[in-house]
C-alpha cells in the first residue's frame, strides 16, 4: 500500500520543493486537533554543531508542550519545560540523531516514564527517513531504534507555515 502522510510544503526560487511539515499515517488539515487527540507530551528537539578549537561542541534545545483541547473547535498548546543537551565530538556527525537518542533514552529510563503515553518529537531533520524510523524499521542512533509509543514529526523552520513549523521554531 502506498504511505499516508499530511505535509505542507514550497517551491524555493530555484525550482525545488522544500518541505515545511510532514505527519506520518495519517491526512490531516488541522494539525493542532491531530496533536491533541493523538499524543500525550510533545517535544521539539532542534541541534547545532560548530567547531570550536579542535571540538565540534553540539547543544541541543528541547522543549515540551501539551496539546489539549479546551473546547469543541479550541485547541490549546502550551509549553511545559524548556532544557538544553551539551555534547562534543559525536562520531559520524549524527550530531542530530544522537540528541533523539539522548533525549528519548532520558525519558523511559525516568522512574516517572509511562510506556502507555503517546509521545511525539518534532525535529527539523532526516525527513526522508522518518518513515524508517517510524516503522522501526531503521535504528535512529546505533543499534537504538525509536520506542513504539514515540512517533517522528518534521518540520522546518524556515517559515512559520503551522503550528508544528512555529514549534521547532522555539527551539
Amino acid at each position: 500500500a502506498d504511505a499516508v502522510f499530511s505535509r505542507t510544503q514550497y517551491t524555493t526560487k530555484n525550482g525545488k520543493d522544500k518541505a515545511l511539515s510532514c505527519i506520518p499515517n495519517i491526512a490531516t488539515i488541522n494539525i493542532p486537533a491531530y496533536l491533541a487527540s493523538e499524543f500525550d507530551v510533545i517535544y521539539s528537539i532542534d541541534t547545532n554543531t560548530k567547531q570550536i578549537s579542535n571540538d565540534m561542541v553540539s547543544v541541543s534545545c528541547i522543549n515540551k508542550w501539551n496539546a489539549r483541547k479546551t473546547q469543541v473547535t479550541q485547541i490549546e498548546i502550551s509549553q511545559e519545560e524548556r532544557g538544553n543537551i551539551f555534547f562534543k565530538n559525536c562520531p559520524n556527525n549524527e550530531s542530530e540523531r544522537f540528541a533523539w537518542y539522548k533525549l528519548i533514552t532520558m525519558l523511559t529510563t525516568s522512574p516517572i516514564y509511562n510506556q502507555n503515553l503517546r509521545i511525539a518529537v518534532i525535529t527539523d531533520h532526516d525527513l526522508c527517513n522518518h518513515p524508517k524510523y517510524n516503522d522501526r524499521e531503521t535504528p535512529i542512533f546505533k543499534d537504538f531504534y525509536l520506542p513504539c509509543n514515540f512517533t517522528l514529526i518534521y518540520a522546518s523552520g524556515d517559515k512559520k507555515e503551522n503550528i508544528l513549523n512555529m514549534l521547532i521554531m522555539e527551539c
